[in-house]
């Protein structure tokens, strides 16, 4: 049996909404996916940085008995002109006779957690990570998390120090 044709054709109102719906959804995941994938290749870029900046400093500084006088900046020794983290601000190196400090400045929250724990006590080079001036005794993630760290803002200044 036929039936006449109505004129009418195409998707319900309810069926449109639904399509709308569903794309949005998937937009919407695909873009946290997308900044999520960002942010992950953001942080293993900074802490390849900060592991090549500690070994070259090492390195360069491995005949002597100390990495001169307090405060020296020893970058230009590793580097023509400037580093940056991958956030955009620039990468600091400092000499403290038998220590050095790197610094990387206004580093986003969720970065500073991942790589707060990049090096702890394990690491025998490894002497103290400071975040936003406070020394981290403990390096986990849930202590990073905490206001005096990590979670005092949007951005954070973290400075390591190694042998």
């Amino acid at each position: 049996m036929t039936t006449p044709d109505t004129g009418k054709g195409g998707f319900s109102l309810q069926g449109r909404l639904f399509v709308i719906c569903g794309a949005v959804l998937v937009l919407i995941l695909g873009i946290t996916g997308y900044r999520m994938a960002v942010e992950m290749r953001s942080v293993r870029q900074a802490a390849q940085i900060l592991t090549d900046i500690k070994t070259r400093t090492q390195k360069a500084f491995a005949e002597q008995r100390s990495y001169g006088t307090a405060d020296k900046d020893i970058i230009r020794n590793l580097s023509p002109g400037h580093i940056h983290h991958p956030w955009g601000n620039k990468v600091t190196v400092s000499a403290q006779d038998q220590t050095f400090e790197i610094g990387f400045s206004r580093v986003p929250r969720k970065a500073c957690i991942r790589l707060g724990t990049v090096f702890d006590r394990n690491d025998s080079d490894f002497v103290a990570l400071k975040v936003n001036g406070a020394e981290v005794t403990e390096i986990k993630a849930r202590i990073l998390e905490d206001t005096r760290f990590c979670g005092a803002g949007d951005k954070a200044d973290m400075v390591w120090t190694f042998f």
